[in-house]
C-alpha cells in the first residue's frame, strides 16, 4: 500500500511513541511511504517553530525520514477541491503518488475522507487498517489462498524483505 503522512502525523513521530509513531514503523515495516519538499518545509517549520525542538535533531529527524520515503512532486489541485488552501499541497502528492492512502489529523482533510481514489484516515483509523491487512496476510498464508489481501497488498514478510533492500539491508 501507498502511504502518505501529512505533516502533522510526521511531526508527531518526533516523539518516538504514540499513535502516529506507531502507524510510522509500521508503515516502514510493510508499506511504501511517500512525502514531498512541501510536507518535509511544513515539518521543519512546525518543529522548530512551534514546537522548538533543537535544529540538529530536527535535521537528523528529517534525514532519516527521507531515507525511508519516496519523494513526489504535487500535482496541481483545484483550489475547490478543500477548503484550507494550505492542504492543496498535501491533496496533489497523493494525486501524483497514486497514493492508496493518506494519513492526517487535519480536519480539513478528513472531512474528504476521500479524494481522487486516496481514502484519508486518522491515525487511529490507519492503525486498526493495518491491524485487519496483517490478520487478512495471516489468514492467506494459514490457508494457502490469496484471501484477505487487497489488490496490490503484499504478504508482511515479503514486504519485509523489500523494506530491508529499500534500506540497504542495515
Amino acid at each position: 500500500m501507498k502511504v502518505l503522512l501529512d505533516a502533522n502525523v510526521v511531526v508527531a513521530t518526533f516523539a518516538g511513541k504514540g499513535t502516529c509513531h506507531e502507524v510510522y514503523r509500521e508503515c516502514l515495516d510493510i508499506h511504501q511511504l511517500l512525502t514531498s519538499e512541501a510536507i518535509l518545509a511544513e515539518v521543519k517549520r512546525i518543529l522548530k517553530g512551534k514546537l522548538k525542538a533543537a535544529p540538529d535533531a530536527v535535521e537528523r529527524h528529517l534525514d532519516e525520514f527521507r531515507k525511508v520515503v519516496v519523494l513526489v512532486e504535487p500535482a496541481p489541485v483545484p483550489r475547490s477541491a478543500c477548503r484550507d488552501a494550505d492542504d492543496l499541497h498535501v491533496l496533489g502528492a497523493a494525486v501524483a503518488a497514486h497514493a492508496d492512502v493518506l494519513v492526517s489529523g487535519d480536519d480539513h482533510l478528513l472531512e474528504l475522507r476521500e479524494y481522487k481514489g486516496t481514502r484519508i484516515f486518522r491515525p487511529g483509523d490507519m492503525l486498526r487498517r493495518l491491524a485487519e491487512v496483517e490478520q487478512g496476510a495471516r489468514k492467506a498464508g494459514e490457508s494457502g489462498s490469496g484471501g484477505g489481501l487487497k489488490a496490490g497488498e503484499r504478504p508482511r514478510r515479503y514486504a519485509r524483505s523489500m523494506t530491508a533492500k529499500r534500506r540497504g539491508a542495515r
